[in-house]
């Protein structure tokens, strides 16, 4: 870490703690700490760090260096069996310090580990077996931290990619991206219809009252046919379901709101993209020990020896954005820094959907269906001459609402309505481009996406019609438009991609139909003109 200060201003502790404890995110401000208390207690799991001044003004702290009283984990009498065998991590701080309070400057968490007592050591235990059976799992380079892998990732950096994200974040990131990858092609038919109740749920951030309309996330899609285990996308989609929880919201927004300013500065940005992987993987850990009896770490490699084409697909995603998902959090963070909280719009109603109907032939992954139903399931619209505002409910950083021009011309699209942008997504596809405008029976807008995987061009179009004040009607066609594109079109200007959207062809692949009610009479009516 640079450090700017005297090094009396700081201050380093390790923890040796489950995994589930309270954490701090960096740049929190606490109360100073007592360290003497903290260390000194016997069975102590805290440690003082010795700090050292390195080159170029770098900051190293060492803990326990000498081994002078081994490393100690103490349990307090009476602690539950389960406590004691639940995954530990060893969490490292360094506090700026002052006489009223600490801040957080700098964070290292190590991957989950259990803890082997003298007294469990000498007896046979018998654990919960895991859903996932016998080990079967991938020996990709990608998966593992070998010697083979360093090589691998020394020599895989993309030219926009920070030069120094540690080997073992590197493969924490594989393995979240081989899970994303999986439910991008998982489709939602192959897992239990509760695990769409539960998403649900989740994005209204309360218990449910009453039914969720089971047709809101009802889509034909491709099943995969290779024979995979019934049990892999069980596990897989209540871990995706689980990163939608109310209680994971705070800690997501906590650590982007920390890293508010990272996009100016490549070495912040660094620390922001490896503070995200191991927030994301650290409630992965906690949720598949919990419900799996397994790790994060199992998880990716056993689906990746049954589906070795994801290690392909997740090499190319490496190859083009460096570590996988930094795109992503680039995009994000550009628009963390953009968005000014303190812009006033008007008060809009709260629309959420009441029923849905779909048909059709359109092929969309679990990691879709989740991501649409963040944007689409409960909103906050708004028309203001030719603008449309949308904001979804969902969200998990503050940002501006979509905005719409509808004035029949060409335009792109920042945002989506849940604050995600719309140059987050893989680097494989396009999003953004739309056109719409206003007529006596509504509002109507072209969406465009532009997959490089398949070479085609997908139109969504959408018309939105009010009922009275409370009723919204939305109607949504997609289309496969018959054009070639190639990998050229990422450096199109916008003209050139305007001209592939009137193909002498198209191809409708689905229908759906969305009725949104005004969610409180206190909400402002709908207005559409």
């Amino acid at each position: 870490m640079d450090v700017v200060k005297p090094l009396n201003t700081y201050v380093s502790l390790l923890h040796i703690a489950p995994l589930l404890e309270p954490d701090w995110a960096v740049g929190a401000c606490i109360q100073p700490l007592d360290v003497q208390g903290l260390t000194a207690a016997a069975g102590s799991s805290w440690f003082l760090g010795q700090h050292k001044l390195l080159q170029q003004n770098v900051l190293a702290s060492t803990f326990n260096e000498d081994l002078a009283n081994g490393w100690t984990y103490g349990w307090a009498s009476g602690r539950s069996q389960a406590i004691r065998e639940c995954l530990h991590q060893v969490k490292a701080y360094v506090f700026e310090i002052s006489p009223v309070s600490w801040r957080l400057v700098a964070k290292v968490v190590s991957p989950g580990f259990t803890i082997e007592t003298y007294r469990n050591a000498s007896k046979a235990t018998t654990k919960a077996a895991s859903p996932l059976g016998e080990p079967a799992e991938s020996k990709s380079p990608l998966l593992s931290l070998s010697t083979s892998s360093l090589g691998h990732m020394s020599n895989n950096t993309g030219d926009d990619s920070p030069r120094h994200v540690s080997s073992r974040t590197q493969i924490m990131a594989n393995h979240l991206g081989i899970l994303a990858l999986f439910l991008e092609a998982t489709s939602v038919s192959s897992v239990p219809p509760e695990w769409s109740q539960r998403l649900l749920q989740h994005l209204l951030g309360r218990p449910q009252e009453g039914p969720v309309p089971s047709s809101c996330i009802k889509l034909t899609a491709m099943k995969m046919t290779d024979g995979a285990l019934p049990q892999l996308h069980q596990v897989a989609a209540n871990w995706l379901v689980h990163l939608f929880h109310p209680h994971n919201i705070g800690q997501y927004e906590a650590v982007i709101l920390a890293h508010r300013e990272c996009i100016s500065e490549r070495a912040e940005l660094l620390n922001a993209y490896n503070d995200c992987v191991h927030l994301i993987y650290r409630i992965s850990e906690s949720i598949l020990e919990a419900e799996a009896k397994t790790t994060v770490a199992r998880l990716a490699r056993t689906i990746a020896h049954h589906f070795p084409a994801l290690e392909t697909q997740l090499a190319r995603r490496i190859a083009t954005e460096g570590h996988f998902g930094y795109h992503a959090t680039v995009a994000h963070f550009r628009e963390v820094a953009l968005v000014r909280p303190d812009d006033a719009f008007s008060p809009m109603p709260h629309l959420r959907v009441e029923h849905a109907e779909s048909n059709g032939r359109q092929h969309s992954g679990q990691l879709a269906v989740a991501r649409y139903a963040t944007m689409i399931y409960m909103f906050q619209m708004h028309v203001h001459d030719d603008r449309l505002f949308i904001e979804s409910k969902w969200k998990v950083y503050p940002s501006e609402p979509s905005v719409f021009v509808l004035d029949n011309h060409p335009r792109v699209l920042r945002t989506f309505p849940n604050g995600e942008s719309t140059m987050a997504g893989s680097s494989r596809g396009i999003d953004g481009d739309y056109v719409g405008y206003k007529s006596p029976a509504g509002i109507h807008l072209s969406l465009y996406h532009y997959d490089l995987d398949t070479r085609q061009v997908l139109r969504f179009n959408m018309h939105l019609a009010k009922q009275g004040d409370d009723i919204l009607q939305v109607g949504v066609t997609c289309y496969r438009l018959a054009v070639e594109i190639d990998e050229q079109l990422v450096y199109s200007p916008a003209r050139e991609r305007t001209a592939l959207w009137m193909p002498e062809q198209s191809e409708c692949l689905a229908t759906g139909d969305l009725m949104y009610r005004r969610n409180s009479t206190a909400s402002p009516p709908v207005v559409m003109v």
